[in-house]
């Protein structure tokens, strides 16, 4: 049996390289509440004041630098005037009038009639169950909509950080390989093409900023969890 050492010892070695997931895991939550429904006025003010639109990519990622240019360009126009204008562009973009220009949902892009509630849909449901994970409004909003997505590797990602407090190497290994492998079997299958649409089809930067940090925060997710796959679990 391999030796586990102590919680203290497995804190110091994983800290290197948990210090991304969890930033990157925080970035997902918020990421995810933006785009499941249409932020109002407090909630953008509650960003901005914070920094969080402000601040400087955290990573090189090119989709990471370029979305949080276009947030800082959106930040540096801000006043409540604009805020109907981001709910109209989040209901033109997600929810559709006549139709909806930029679909939330996995199975919209992936499955073969390209409806809701395909069985991507089940597979997500699946893998959030397996973690404990059960969305709100199940049977009204797929579990395949990318806000939930993206709050379940938020959850991966705390899960990482949890393991790592109480020493847990194979609980870091098991929620990164969870990682690690959703992004590749679900996020970035779909991902481009929703991204295209929205810069396609916006009216603002805001929402073209959001899908682009996305982009580079689940890159910079699954390219930690993958390195601690390798590592066994510690930096």
């Amino acid at each position: 049996m391999p030796h586990q050492g102590n919680a203290g010892e497995d804190g110091a070695s994983f800290a290197g390289e948990i210090a991304s997931p969890v930033l990157y895991g925080a970035m997902a939550g918020v990421l995810g509440r933006l785009l499941l429904d249409p932020p109002g006025a407090e909630m953008i003010d509650t960003l901005a004041a914070a920094g969080v639109l402000l601040q400087e990519s955290p990573s090189s990622h090119a989709d990471m630098v370029q979305g949080m240019s276009l947030l800082r360009s959106f930040a540096g126009t801000w006043h409540h005037g604009l805020a109907p204008l981001l709910v109209q562009d989040y209901t033109r973009l997600f929810v559709g009038l006549e139709r909806t220009l930029a679909p939330p949902f996995e199975s919209v892009y992936r499955s073969e009639e390209h409806l809701l509630f395909e069985k991507q849909t089940a597979e997500v449901r699946e893998r959030y169950r397996r973690f404990g994970m059960t969305v709100p409004a199940r049977n009204r909003i797929p579990d395949d909509h990318i806000g939930y997505e993206l709050q379940f590797l938020a959850a991966l990602c705390s899960c990482m950080d949890e393991a790592v407090e109480s020493g847990e190497r194979e609980k870091v290994r098991r929620c990164a390989a969870e990682a690690r492998d959703f992004i590749g079997d679900h996020l970035s299958v779909w991902l481009p093409d929703f991204i295209r649409r929205v810069e396609e089809h916006a009216e603002t930067v805001f929402y073209p900023g959001v899908v682009r940090l996305v982009s580079g925060v689940t890159a910079e997710i699954q390219r930690t969890a993958a390195a601690l796959c390798e590592s066994g679990g510690s930096a």
